[in-house]
Protein backbone atom coordinates (compact mmCIF):
# COMPACT_ATOMS: atom_id res chain seq x y z
CA UNK A 1 0.00 0.00 0.00
CA UNK A 2 1.10 3.42 -1.12
CA UNK A 3 1.51 6.25 1.78
CA UNK A 4 -0.04 8.47 -0.15
CA UNK A 5 -4.16 8.38 -1.28
CA UNK A 6 -4.92 8.86 -4.73
CA UNK A 7 -8.73 9.93 -5.42
CA UNK A 8 -8.70 7.89 -9.09
CA UNK A 9 -7.88 5.22 -7.68
CA UNK A 10 -10.73 2.06 -7.22
CA UNK A 11 -9.29 0.18 -4.20
CA UNK A 12 -11.73 0.91 -1.73
CA UNK A 13 -15.08 0.40 -4.47
CA UNK A 14 -15.81 -2.84 -3.11
CA UNK A 15 -15.03 -1.96 0.55
CA UNK A 16 -18.54 -2.31 2.83
CA UNK A 17 -18.41 1.17 4.24
CA UNK A 18 -18.28 2.45 0.23
CA UNK A 19 -21.00 0.12 -0.38
CA UNK A 20 -23.06 1.76 2.59
CA UNK A 21 -22.63 5.41 1.92
CA UNK A 22 -23.18 4.17 -1.87
CA UNK A 23 -26.41 2.82 -0.96
CA UNK A 24 -27.72 5.97 1.00
CA UNK A 25 -26.58 8.03 -1.63
CA UNK A 26 -24.50 10.50 0.02
CA UNK A 27 -22.50 12.31 -2.75
CA UNK A 28 -19.35 11.64 -4.42
CA UNK A 29 -17.15 14.11 -2.59
CA UNK A 30 -18.39 12.60 1.00
CA UNK A 31 -17.39 9.16 -0.43
CA UNK A 32 -14.34 10.63 -1.64
CA UNK A 33 -13.49 12.14 1.81
CA UNK A 34 -14.54 8.89 3.36
CA UNK A 35 -12.30 6.74 1.49
CA UNK A 36 -9.36 9.39 2.07
CA UNK A 37 -10.18 9.52 5.77
CA UNK A 38 -10.51 5.70 6.08
CA UNK A 39 -6.87 5.30 4.27
CA UNK A 40 -5.15 7.81 6.48
CA UNK A 41 -6.47 5.56 9.80
CA UNK A 42 -5.65 2.24 8.09
CA UNK A 43 -1.74 3.35 7.88
CA UNK A 44 -1.79 4.74 11.51
CA UNK A 45 -3.80 1.62 12.56
CA UNK A 46 -0.80 -0.44 10.98
CA UNK A 47 2.02 1.65 12.07
CA UNK A 48 0.78 2.34 15.58
CA UNK A 49 3.10 0.90 17.60
CA UNK A 50 1.26 -1.17 20.95
CA UNK A 51 1.14 2.31 23.53
CA UNK A 52 -0.73 4.55 20.23
CA UNK A 53 -2.78 1.09 19.55
CA UNK A 54 -4.25 1.24 23.03
CA UNK A 55 -4.86 5.34 22.65
CA UNK A 56 -6.49 4.37 18.90
CA UNK A 57 -8.32 1.99 20.61
CA UNK A 58 -10.28 4.68 22.77
CA UNK A 59 -10.58 7.17 19.81
CA UNK A 60 -12.37 4.69 18.19
CA UNK A 61 -15.10 4.54 21.38
CA UNK A 62 -15.20 8.18 21.36
CA UNK A 63 -15.70 8.63 17.99
CA UNK A 64 -18.43 5.54 17.87
CA UNK A 65 -20.20 7.64 20.68
CA UNK A 66 -20.24 11.02 19.27
CA UNK A 67 -21.35 9.14 15.93
CA UNK A 68 -24.59 7.03 18.06
CA UNK A 69 -25.16 10.52 19.60
CA UNK A 70 -25.45 12.34 16.38
CA UNK A 71 -27.06 9.83 14.34
CA UNK A 72 -29.86 8.97 17.02
CA UNK A 73 -30.42 13.02 16.95
CA UNK A 74 -30.58 13.31 13.19
CA UNK A 75 -32.76 10.49 11.92
CA UNK A 76 -34.97 11.39 14.92
CA UNK A 77 -35.26 15.04 12.73
CA UNK A 78 -35.82 12.78 9.77
CA UNK A 79 -32.60 14.31 8.23
CA UNK A 80 -31.69 12.75 5.06
CA UNK A 81 -28.51 9.96 5.41
CA UNK A 82 -26.63 12.65 3.47
CA UNK A 83 -27.35 15.05 6.12
CA UNK A 84 -26.71 12.56 9.06
CA UNK A 85 -23.49 12.05 7.36
CA UNK A 86 -22.83 15.69 7.13
CA UNK A 87 -23.80 16.23 10.74
CA UNK A 88 -21.49 13.38 12.18
CA UNK A 89 -18.47 14.78 10.35
CA UNK A 90 -19.39 18.17 11.72
CA UNK A 91 -19.61 16.93 15.33
CA UNK A 92 -16.11 14.72 14.58
CA UNK A 93 -14.60 18.37 13.36
CA UNK A 94 -16.20 20.32 16.42
CA UNK A 95 -14.90 17.62 18.88
CA UNK A 96 -11.17 17.19 17.49
CA UNK A 97 -9.49 19.44 20.09
CA UNK A 98 -11.84 18.62 22.74
CA UNK A 99 -13.29 15.20 23.46
CA UNK A 100 -11.03 13.71 20.95
CA UNK A 101 -8.11 15.25 21.93
CA UNK A 102 -5.81 12.55 21.83
CA UNK A 103 -2.31 13.66 22.82
CA UNK A 104 -0.79 11.82 20.00
CA UNK A 105 0.47 14.62 18.12
CA UNK A 106 0.42 12.59 14.09
CA UNK A 107 -3.04 11.72 15.02
CA UNK A 108 -5.60 14.30 13.18
CA UNK A 109 -9.09 15.25 12.46
CA UNK A 110 -8.96 12.96 9.28
CA UNK A 111 -7.37 10.25 11.08
CA UNK A 112 -10.00 10.35 13.55
CA UNK A 113 -13.03 10.10 10.49
CA UNK A 114 -11.22 7.70 9.15
CA UNK A 115 -11.36 5.82 12.71
CA UNK A 116 -15.50 5.88 12.15
CA UNK A 117 -15.42 4.30 8.79
CA UNK A 118 -13.06 1.50 10.02
CA UNK A 119 -16.02 0.63 11.99
CA UNK A 120 -18.62 0.84 8.96
CA UNK A 121 -16.61 -1.38 7.15
CA UNK A 122 -18.16 -4.20 8.37
CA UNK A 123 -21.22 -5.55 7.40
CA UNK A 124 -23.29 -4.90 10.39
CA UNK A 125 -25.58 -1.72 11.34
CA UNK A 126 -22.93 -0.86 13.98
CA UNK A 127 -22.14 2.30 11.72
CA UNK A 128 -24.74 2.95 8.75
CA UNK A 129 -26.23 6.56 7.58
CA UNK A 130 -29.72 5.14 7.85
CA UNK A 131 -32.53 3.18 9.44
CA UNK A 132 -32.76 1.68 6.01
CA UNK A 133 -29.88 0.22 5.45
CA UNK A 134 -29.99 -3.48 4.40
CA UNK A 135 -27.46 -5.61 5.02
CA UNK A 136 -28.25 -8.41 2.01
CA UNK A 137 -28.33 -5.28 -0.61
CA UNK A 138 -24.49 -4.38 0.57
CA UNK A 139 -23.39 -8.08 0.59
CA UNK A 140 -24.85 -8.65 -2.87
CA UNK A 141 -23.09 -5.06 -4.08
CA UNK A 142 -19.86 -7.12 -2.61
CA UNK A 143 -19.49 -9.64 -5.10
Amino acid sequence: MSNSYSAESADYDKEIFVIKLIVCDIGKMGIDDAKESFFHAEIISKEADKNDRKILADLQLKVLSLYRQAYNEYTNKNFTPNEVFSQVHSLLLAQDANVLKSGVEYINFLHKKGLLHQLANKLCTTVVWSDQTNLKDIAMRMQ
